[in-house]
């Protein structure tokens, strides 16, 4: 079943590191910016650092279960190499998130009504927007990097159900599906 783990327990300290190092970002947002826990709104850009470090917890669990449960049942090294993706992605997805604040604190205030004196405006706002939401830009790729986990996460739920699946049949049925499928 687990045989040498060594591989699955370092890449969970290095994801460990990552999420403590996520956390530390936050703390020196809100010390930059002036939030005192327990807030968690303030300037857009302490906004943008705190939902990206949320949007990593969120998932955190799922990844950890889905790492072991995969790497136990499954292949461990084909899994190291998903769950490396994963946390490459997710490091990339955190900066372009909180790197974000700044873009998008230009649509919000250029957004606000009472701030219009004329159509003009609204034509330079469409075509900012225009431009952020293209293919290639920073929203673009952050939306491709959210999928991209999103995708690692299903393939090792996936691949965990697979392992735990053949390690039942093989352990309690005396069925065992590699074997069958070396027969074809």
């Amino acid at each position: 079943m687990a045989g040498n783990s060594i591989l699955l327990a370092a890449l969970a300290v290095l994801s460990a590191c990552q999420q403590s190092y996520f956390a530390l970002q936050v703390g020196k947002a809100r010390s930059k910016y002036k939030v005192t826990p327990p807030a968690v709104s303030g300037s857009p850009e302490f906004e943008r650092i705190f939902h990206a470090q949320q949007n990593y917890v969120e998932f955190y669990p799922i990844f950890m279960i889905t790492l072991w449960m995969a790497g136990w049942y499954f292949n461990q090294v084909f899994i190291l190499s998903l769950s490396l993706v994963y946390i490459y992605v997710h490091h990339r997805y955190f900066w372009g998130y909180s790197k974000a604040a700044k873009r998008k604190g230009i649509l919000f205030n250029l957004s606000d009504e009472s701030k219009f004196s004329n159509g003009k405006n609204l034509e330079v706002l469409g075509s900012v927007h225009n431009e952020s939401s293209a293919p290639g830009s920073p929203a673009s790729s952050l939306i491709t990097g959210f999928l991209l986990s999103l995708g690692v996460l299903a393939l090792l739920t996936v691949l965990s159900t697979v392992g735990i699946a053949n390690s039942f049949l093989d352990e309690y049925l005396d069925f065992s599906v590699a074997k069958r499928l070396r027969h074809f």
